[in-house]
């Protein structure tokens, strides 16, 4: 940003869009507004704009050009495509550099959504605790805003947690996670679960052995029965089961197989048709992209995931401060997170965990 007051202002802003976003998510989309209304006034005034130079500007660009068109088309037809959001909230890639322009306000602006979700999930574990002498476990369907917040959260703070020298700040962030952690387990969402396990047994192989620890002590704890927790795994996920869904996106395909194969450049809602689908939040997002606004554009989705992942990885391999490191760790597992999320459910359907996540990413480019 050019000027240093609208620069405060949106940081400010971005900070409680951060907080806001899992506990109060229709305020958040209006700060967003206010925050795109900012770089939009100081881009307008100073004329100080190098977007091109973002890694991914061309990718997220194309991204958008497929999207619109194919939208164009299923309004034609008098769809409305649900798309054109997930490209345009995408947007906030570019903006968040310009408030967020230090290692310093980027753990901030961090802290702010653990902050959020910590709270968040701390009240959904008082209401499942209720007054009952034992916890019980409550549903929540695939892709839920707030299981998604969870899996971000817990990437970050296992990024942070990998990258931490002293052993008071391992156990801070240990006690951190663990209110979104058993809100996770206790929902029963296997695909949270399913990006918990991934993260702690990447970090533990390839960064810091000492996080299997805390790993191997919440297991205990769940099928010791402590603290009430009644979480009968034999019964709610049997190895069988849970193997079972590791494995169902493979079967989601097979019989899937006319779509793949019948897929539209554009997708099937920019070709006339009488048939009204109705939307699944079990479906993949992936195999949803695919059928609707055609391959290019979830080849380019892929594309945007792929070329992230390898800018951070040469990054975080490099001499940097800790915090920067632990950001772009991070990151590879919030990739990581947004691919099984988006593979067993059609988490970016909401607005909330789109916006989040290029909020996320947007800050490696500080």
């Amino acid at each position: 940003m050019y000027n240093k007051r609208l620069g405060n202002a949106g940081f400010y802003l971005l900070l409680l869009f951060a907080f806001l976003i899992t506990v109060w998510p229709r305020a958040s989309y209006y700060l967003a507004i206010g925050i795109f209304l900012l770089w939009l006034s100081d881009t307008v005034i100073f004329h100080e704009v190098e977007l091109s130079e973002m890694p991914l500007f061309y990718p997220i660009l194309i991204f958008n050009v497929f999207l619109i068109l194919a939208g164009g088309l299923s309004l034609i037809n008098g769809i409305y495509s649900p798309y054109i959001a997930v490209g345009l909230l995408s947007l906030i890639y570019f903006i968040v550099p310009g408030f967020v322009m230090s290692g310093e306000r980027r753990k901030m602006v961090l802290w702010s959504f653990i902050a959020g979700v910590v709270l968040t999930s701390g009240i959904q574990l008082i209401t499942l605790w209720g007054n009952a002498s034992e916890i019980q476990t409550a549903p929540f369907w695939p892709g839920h805003p707030l299981m998604f917040q969870i899996a971000l959260s817990l990437c970050i703070l296992i990024a942070f947690f990998a990258e931490a020298e002293d052993l008071r700040e391992k156990l801070f962030l240990g006690l951190v996670a663990l209110p979104p952690a058993l809100t996770a387990i206790l929902t029963l969402d296997k695909a949270v679960i399913l990006v918990i396990i991934v993260g702690i047994l990447l970090v533990g192989i390839f960064r810091d052995r000492t996080i299997l620890i805390p790993a191997a002590l919440a297991v205990v704890i769940l099928f010791s029965g402590i603290f009430g927790i009644s979480y009968d795994i034999e019964k709610k996920i049997t190895p069988r089961e849970y193997l079972a869904f590791v494995l169902s996106p493979i079967n989601e395909i097979y019989n899937n197989n006319d779509v793949i194969k019948q897929a539209q450049f554009f997708g099937d809602d920019a070709i006339p048709s009488n048939a009204v689908r109705k939307s699944n939040v079990e479906e993949s997002f992936f195999l949803k992209m695919l059928r609707d606004v055609g391959p290019p554009a979830l080849i380019v989705f892929l594309w945007i995931f792929v070329e992230q992942a390898r800018g951070s990885f040469s990054r975080q391999k490099k001499i940097l401060p800790s915090e920067t490191r632990a950001h772009h760790l991070g990151v590879l597992l919030i990739l990581t997170a947004i691919v099984i999320m988006n593979l067993y459910s059609s988490a970016f359907e909401y607005g909330a965990p789109v916006l989040e996540s290029w909020m996320i990413i947007g800050m490696s480019e500080i």
